[in-house]
């Protein structure tokens, strides 16, 4: 039972880490007039 808890909340996080690298990375490749408004939003909600 715990090692069942264990390994789920492993994925969960690991979900998680995954998904900020994406988000991360996905920032970088916006373009156009709003690109400065972006890059500065997600850079925030990064940290």
């Amino acid at each position: 039972m715990a090692n069942n808890i264990l390994n789920k909340t492993n994925k969960y996080l690991a979900d998680i880490a995954v998904s900020d690298i994406k988000i991360h990375n996905l920032h970088w490749n916006v373009v156009g007039p709003q690109f400065k408004a972006v890059h500065e939003f997600l850079e925030s909600t990064l940290k």
